[in-house]
């Protein structure tokens, strides 16, 4: 159905062939000599029971009387995506995250049925990742909303590398918890494995992109009826800038709409940015009177009124944090969910995510009629989290499971500091993490990640050996074995409940 090419392990000087755990059987594209037997042009080789190609899990071809030393390497019983680019190669991706290539897609169920097809664009994604690892991550833009494996049709998607997490694990992990805590907008996601070409890529994560829409955080999109209203060609030239007092800083970022929509009151999605260069990529955003950078993502083309609103409702808020006034407690009620923001969190400060006073921390605004508060997420980008993290320096070892990393603000602005300061946010985090975090963390650590294991662990021992110089995030865990390092994720997560759970005085049996 889809051709699959050989890839060369030069460390191990064999050629592998990674076959889908669907596949029942072979042909092969030229007339070959296999095993000493000679296979004509298209004739099948049927797979033994045991899924080794009756017997041929290690075989030589003849090429030109040389032989070719071959290992049919079989994958996890996942789904599988095929991508044909236009130029053949992924290369030209490699080198800027701005270079596209189009693209047709088939995606085939774990059974090896019901494909799906697709054509678009395909382009590099990520910033650590896209600077640090040769495998890649990638962002999927297709004409036409295509729906993958139940997930909602839409027309972005995902493919995370999840290069830095030698378990492949965190980032579902995350999802699932996130989901079971109700944070609205949890992207969902499946594993894949992924070939580029017919050339394996790797074990990757299909998922929904964070952005506004029906089938992914469905709140109002004002970009949508900005672009009905408006000549989008002749907006994207008309930017306007507001520079602080010293002249250092873009603070209002923004561009002039001949027609905004009539209600300005939502839906914004926004991402708390602490690095300059970052929030100089964005189109538009605001820089706080305490120095919080958020690029506003949607609407991505915000007129003057519109980066207005949505910074003087987050100016309000972080006033009311930073005023200090005891008797103004419950203030920030007024401005932000409850519910959301201890979910939220709680997801950082268990996970120890490093993100998450720097980068891909999500915000949103519904429009008034649905709530006048800002609500915390969808949650993004645990990769490296539980555990899975250099030393930071500074005397912070991100490796162990105590400290209050996100609480204490070691990076970025002190975002998180000031509502953990706040008594009713803090008497909420404990009530929160005693009746619904530490029955899920148990779930997920007895019951999901062993399951999880199980269901991807032959697609991550082919991904490592696909990607054999893959940086390891934490020197620690070089030299472990797959069952080994997922052991390190589920220590880490008992360790880190029963220390936060002391740490926030919280009795789960009272």
């Amino acid at each position: 159905c889809c051709e699959i090419v050989p890839w060369y392990a030069a460390g191990e000087e064999v050629w592998l062939l990674f076959l889908p755990d669907w596949a029942a059987s072979l042909s092969f594209s030229e007339d070959i000599l296999l095993n000493g037997q000679m296979l004509e042009k298209g004739e099948k080789v049927e797979a033994g029971a045991d899924k080794n190609y009756g017997n041929m899990s290690a075989f030589e071809v003849d090429c030109g009387g040389e032989p070719l030393h071959m290992e049919a390497v079989e994958l996890s019983r996942l789904p599988a995506l095929f991508i044909d680019t236009a130029t053949g190669n992924l290369e030209s991706l490699k080198q800027d995250k701005k270079n596209e290539e189009e693209i047709m897609l088939s995606a085939f169920d774990m059974t090896g049925e019901g494909e799906t097809k697709a054509s678009g664009r395909m382009h590099c994604r990520g910033n650590v990742t896209f600077e640090m690892a040769e495998k890649k991550s990638y962002t999927l833009e297709f004409a036409q909303s295509v729906d993958f494996y139940g997930m909602g049709a839409a027309g972005k998607w995902i493919l995370l590398s999840n290069v830095f997490d030698s378990t492949s694990i965190r980032n579902y992990l995350t999802f699932y918890m996130a989901e079971r805590m109700n944070l609205y907008g949890t992207p969902e996601a499946q594993w894949v494995d992924l070939f580029a070409n017919g050339e394996y890529q790797g074990i990757y994560l299909l998922c929904e992109k964070v952005e506004i829409g029906e089938e992914r955080l469905d709140i109002r999109d004002q970009d949508r009826i900005s672009a009905e209203q408006n000549d989008l060609e002749a907006v994207k030239k008309s930017a306007f800038y507001v520079i602080s007092d010293n002249g250092q800083e873009v603070v209002s970022k923004g561009f002039r709409l001949e027609k905004e929509p009539e209600d300005i009151s939502g839906g914004y999605l926004l991402e708390l940015e602490a690095m300059p260069e970052r929030y100089a990529e964005g189109k538009s955003g605001f820089i706080s009177d305490q120095g919080q950078r958020v690029v506003i993502e949607s609407p991505k083309y915000a007129s003057p009124s519109q980066v207005s609103y949505i910074s003087g409702l987050y100016q309000k808020l972080e006033d009311t944090l930073y005023s200090g006034d005891e008797t103004q407690k419950e203030a920030f009620l007024e401005y932000m969910d409850l519910d959301s923001i201890t979910g939220k969190y709680l997801i950082e400060e268990f996970s120890k995510n490093v993100d998450a006073s720097m980068s891909s921390c999500f915000l949103y605004k519904p429009e008034d009629a649905v709530s006048t508060k800002l609500y915390a997420g969808p949650v993004w980008d645990y990769d490296r989290a539980y555990g899975n993290m250099s030393n930071l320096g500074e005397g912070l070892d991100m490796r162990t499971p105590e400290d209050l990393y996100v609480r204490d603000g070691y990076y970025g602005t002190p975002f998180w500091l000031y509502f953990c300061l706040n008594p009713v946010f803090e008497e909420n985090v404990r009530k929160v993490y005693k009746e619904e975090m530490l029955p899920l963390i148990e779930e997920c650590v007895q019951e999901k990640i062993p399951l999880w294991e199980e269901q991807i662990r032959a697609s991550v021992y082919a991904d490592l050996r696909r990607w054999p110089d893959k940086e390891e995030e934490v020197r620690d865990f070089q030299g472990l074995s797959y069952e080994e390092k997922v052991d390190r994720l589920k220590e880490f997560m008992t360790v880190r409940a029963a220390w936060l759970k002391q740490e926030w005085g919280v009795d789960s049996d009272g």
